[in-house]
């Protein structure tokens, strides 16, 4: 994608949206420059993130809209009919103030957004798959996958079961069912859980309370099951082969790469599916092991 006139692409979203950015962001080979506005709510988050160096083509800065429940009011529905979803507005029209072409995360009431900034806004998403649509804006390289799981011995999987919206938290008959699975030979069960333990009690769990330590744990692990949120797309940024849990169907819009490539997904209602998953990777590097 060309641009001729300076680009600014504003990040006021969710935190998964702002990964699968950095994601594309990493290996971007662009022939433009653009400037990345990004919200103060995501700035904690930035900083927990590996160190990575962008483009020098890509300058970022943050400004404080004043968002207050993880993206901006305006993307939900629970507070768009509130003063505070005003005032971030008021604060991103006058932060859109800029010449050249403006961005968005994603199309979603774009229409509306035009009209209450007052200027053309344009969405890198489009619809379809989410990771394609940054690819192709990006002109991101491709990227080999990584294995179903790593050949190792012991291997370290993590379960996060939370997540920003409710009805995608894992809930706790099945965190206990993947407790309780038997797994193949060497893979150790970590159970992470946001604040505070939720539901039944469960062995060999960990409690963490920020991005950094979210990040830790899943740099240290081998493999991570969660449901569709933004641990899922952590694992994907991270390079580590992840399962991802579906509360009603399989969301193909967030459909990560190595999901897409290895088909490690599943439904709530087919545990099975994941241990048959795990057992067959295992069963693959025990067939390439000389007896």
């Amino acid at each position: 994608m060309e641009h001729s006139n300076k680009t600014t692409i504003f990040f006021v979203r969710s935190y998964g949206d702002l990964i699968v950015a950095w994601y594309a962001l990493q290996r971007a080979a662009c022939p433009w420059s653009a400037e990345l506005v990004l919200s103060a709510h995501l700035q904690p988050l930035c900083a927990a993130l590996p160190e990575t160096t962008l483009s020098p083509q890509f300058h970022f800065r943050f400004v404080n809209l004043q968002v207050q429940h993880g993206l901006l009011a305006f993307f939900t529905n629970k507070f768009f009919f509130t003063a505070g979803c005003a005032r971030e507005l008021w604060q991103l029209r006058r932060t859109m103030q800029v010449d050249g072409a403006v961005y968005v995360e994603q199309y979603r009431k774009r229409s509306l957004l035009q009209v209450l900034m007052g200027r053309q806004v344009q969405a890198i998403h489009e619809g379809g798959n989410i990771y394609d649509s940054y690819t192709r804006f990006f002109n991101t390289a491709p990227v080999e996958q990584p294995g179903m799981v790593l050949a190792k011995r012991p291997l370290k999987l993590l379960l996060v079961p939370d997540s920003r919206k409710k009805d995608k938290t894992l809930p706790a008959a099945l965190v206990q069912r993947i407790q309780d699975m038997q797994l193949p030979w060497g893979v150790d069960l970590t159970t992470a859980f946001f604040r505070r333990q939720v539901g039944a009690p469960v062995s060999r769990a960990v409690v963490y309370h920020d991005f950094a330590q979210l990040v830790a744990l899943v740099q240290q692990a081998d493999m991570v099951v969660s449901p569709d949120s933004f641990a899922a797309h952590l694992a994907q940024l991270l390079g580590k082969p992840h399962w991802i849990f579906y509360n009603r169907r399989v969301n193909t819009e967030w459909l990560t790469p190595f999901a897409k490539a290895h088909h490690s997904y599943g439904l709530f209602t087919n545990f099975e599916a994941l241990p048959h998953f795990l057992n067959h990777a295992y069963e693959s590097i025990l067939s390439g092991i000389p007896s």
